[in-house]
């Protein structure tokens, strides 16, 4: 079980241990900062990719985690959270001794319309660092008992196969998309080797069923960018909505968006021209939140040779995008979640020589940025993975890894319950 501890309001907390709001950012006395709670997650081993889940059906939220094991071993953990910040039981739902685990490309879970739990990891396929393909699995218990694993790919390739996305698709139906690497396979252990594929990867799509079956396999574009990841949800009117990061054939790496529908899937262009020329993939990817009835993107792109910039913007508004934050230490990987009548963003912004910050900035319904804070001072580079973030109504669900000071070298898992403070 999960020991909780309610924080005071975000300024009290931060003079307490010792973090910041910035100043240029300091809320008006009509905006309240949300307060956090400290969910103190104990875990058996070192810990890393954390992934949030809302389930709206139940009115909770889903932790997952992988743990790394002797012996070049790995385990999928899984816990719940109640909106008030109770921790249920953690479970494995697997382990394995072949898998693939990688700070940017790792599991997820998802919640069917029927209840049905689905989540999946990675799981090495060939010789190559990057031969790996997903394994999907599907409890109907709430995480008691799962299937046998599925492969939603048939290409057969020693190919990569990640940066997974899930939504909801009705009934025990789950929409599946993914970057498949079958046109880069033949070409040896090319899989982030951007300059050496024999071919582009691409973009894929399939709908999983209960009963093991897959349906509508589909292609959604033939050339992405190839280790950023994806995003996807269900919009009010039943359509998916997907976002990702494309790759032109003059490497020019811009965030681009699709729908399906009843049709199939469809691509409807670029969310902003950001004409972002790259030669290698900068393993950032896009952030989905449903504010209201109208999607959200946040993405982070380049200005120039030296600035990264987090932007937001909604999908149905052409004018220019929101910077969140712009400047050499930008690191972005931003998180996204709809929040009351607007929106959570969270990434990892510019911090002092070799530190990065975890930011969290709630915007309103209108997309005005009404706070930010700043949450935690981390060490630059991969080790910190990514940020995740998700929430229900007026509660969200923060989680990110930093260096455990028990345990040098490795990871430590922090978890912050965000709620919406009253005037």
């Amino acid at each position: 079980m999960v020991r909780t501890q309610l924080a005071a309001p975000f300024l009290a907390l931060s003079a307490a241990i010792g973090l910041s709001t910035q100043a240029a950012s300091a809320p008006a006395a009509s905006d309240p900062i949300p307060r956090l709670q400290v969910l103190h997650w104990p875990t058996e081993q070192a810990a890393l990719t954390p992934s949030l889940t809302a389930d709206h059906r139940a009115g909770r939220f889903l932790l997952s985690w992988q743990e790394r094991l002797p012996a070049g071993c790995a385990r999928l953990m899984l816990a719940t959270i109640s909106l008030d910040g109770a921790g249920g039981e953690s479970r494995e739902v697997a382990r394995g001794c072949d898998w693939f685990v990688n700070w940017a490309d790792h599991p997820r879970m998802a919640v069917a319309d029927n209840g049905d739990w689905l989540g999946f990891w990675l799981q090495k396929e060939g010789p190559g660092t990057y031969h790996y393909g997903i394994r999907v699995v599907r409890s109907q218990d709430e995480g008691r008992s799962w299937s046998a694993p599925l492969t939603p790919h048939d290409d057969g390739t020693l190919s990569e196969h990640g940066f997974v996305s899930l939504a909801a698709a009705g009934e025990d139906r789950m929409l599946m998309i993914w970057l498949d690497g079958r046109y880069t396979a033949g070409g040896g252990d090319h899989g982030h080797d951007h300059s050496g594929h024999e071919g582009p990867m691409s973009l894929r799509a399939a709908v999983l069923r209960r009963d093991g079956s897959i349906e509508a396999p589909a292609e959604i574009d033939a050339r992405v960018c190839s280790c950023c990841p994806t995003a996807l949800l269900r919009e009010a009117d039943g359509r998916h909505l997907a976002v990702w990061r494309d790759r032109s054939e003059h490497e020019v790496r811009d965030i681009a968006f699709g729908r399906r529908d009843a049709r199939g899937w469809r691509g409807l262009g670029l969310v902003h021209a950001d004409n972002w020329r790259i030669e290698a993939c900068p393993v950032n990817g896009p952030a989905l939140a449903l504010q209201s009835r109208r999607p959200v993107v946040a993405w982070s792109t380049m200005p120039d040779a030296r600035s990264m910039s987090v932007q937001l913007r909604a999908l149905d508004d052409r004018s220019a995008p929101l910077t969140l934050e712009e400047g050499p230490g930008v690191l972005g990987r931003v998180a996204l979640a709809p929040f009351g009548k607007g929106v959570l963003a969270a990434w990892l912004g510019s911090g002092a020589p070799g530190e990065s910050v975890l930011r969290l900035a709630l915007l309103d319904a209108e997309l005005k940025e009404r706070t930010r804070m700043d949450v935690v001072t981390l060490p630059a580079g991969r080790a910190i993975g990514m940020p995740s973030l998700a929430a229900l109504g007026e509660v969200g669900v923060l989680a990110w890894t930093e260096p455990d000071p028990k345990q040098p070298g490795k990871t430590a898992l922090q978890v912050r319950r965000i709620e919406a403070a009253r005037p």
